[in-house]
């Protein structure tokens, strides 16, 4: 496996070439002047389906359902992930029809995290919207990501193999390269940037910044505060995963007016049912140590940045 560092610092790389604000008072939430008071950005597999679980309990919050969007998306990341920026800011109130007025409205959708059009669209559309970034070790980030896609798309029977596949994928790591690209656009005092060490060792201090940040009621605790949610799972039939990826394809691929209609029918809540009951759980193999260091070795100057950035020691992501 050859690894190519980042050659210029406004575009992501291939990283694998052989190896393989306060909330505006609204009348009604369904229409098209809603506007998000805050929108996590990512990254993958870094807490980011713990943290919306945890903010939406809170009764002053509510989250957009489902819960990844992915509508301040002009490129996605995986084929997979819905692509929905174009069916219009009518079919944003929609996933918030739910919702109380006064509440803070809020999204987690990681795949906004290497979009490079993101960070203008959200500004666009709400310019004191708050964002939430969360970070893992980079090379955990993608291992997982890996078994996640793997959750509902055909995937390489090995992490390797999807590495070789997807030589792009793991520009996801870059961190530092992907919030500079944010901070072009929104002031550092509008974002928030979260460890995934810290959830796992003080989940309630990072929910409390969170909620502080978004300007509500900290001392709340949430159920889910203690709740292991979106677990590692493998689908159970390889033959049904593809069948369901395949229909989901052919919905994207279909036009504007024929998905708000799919959406209308809220399909993709029974997609989600059969997706959920077809997984069973997964006990991921070790990373092959020589991956691992090719790995390692590239995300090694950006790790670094953005260790310098937050001022925390980040050095054992460097093993």
């Amino acid at each position: 496996m050859k690894l190519s560092p980042p050659a210029e610092p406004r575009r992501t790389p291939s990283c694998l070439h052989r190896l393989g604000p306060k909330t505006h008072k609204r009348a009604n939430l369904n229409n098209d002047s809603i506007k998000l008071d805050f929108v996590g950005v990512g990254a993958a597999k870094a807490g980011t389906s713990w943290l919306a679980t945890c903010l939406g309990e809170h009764p002053a919050v509510c989250m957009s359902e489902p819960k990844e969007l992915n509508y301040f998306c002009e490129k996605k990341i995986w084929p997979a992930f819905r692509a929905t920026h174009r069916l219009g800011p009518q079919w944003l109130g929609e996933r918030f029809a739910h919702c109380e007025p006064g509440n803070r409205l809020g999204e987690f959708s990681p795949s906004y995290l290497c979009d490079a059009h993101c960070p203008e669209l959200i500004f666009q559309h709400n310019p004191k919207c708050r964002l939430i970034f969360s970070f893992r070790h980079p090379v955990e980030t993608l291992f997982s990501f890996y078994h996640q896609i793997g959750k509902e798309a055909p995937v390489a029977d090995t992490f390797a193999g999807f590495l070789r596949d997807e030589p792009d994928i793991c520009r996801i790591g870059l961190y530092h390269h992907h919030v500079q690209e944010f901070l072009r656009v929104f002031p550092r005092e509008q974002c928030l940037f979260l460890l995934f060490d810290d959830i796992k060792r003080d989940p309630l201090a990072v929910l409390r910044q969170c909620f502080s940040f978004i300007e509500v009621n900290n001392d709340f605790v949430p159920p889910s505060l203690t709740k292991q949610v979106n677990e590692p799972k493998v689908p159970r039939s390889k033959l049904l995963m593809a069948m369901m990826y395949w229909t989901k394809c052919q919905v994207e691929a279909s036009g504007v007016r024929l998905r708000r209609f799919f959406w209308k029918l809220q399909l993709y809540r029974l997609h989600r049912f059969i997706m959920r009951r077809s997984l069973k759980p997964l006990t991921p193999t070790p990373i092959d140590p020589k991956i691992r260091q090719q790995l390692l070795d590239f995300y090694r100057n950006d790790t670094r940045a953005l260790a310098a950035f937050l001022g925390r020691d980040l050095s054992r992501w460097e093993v």
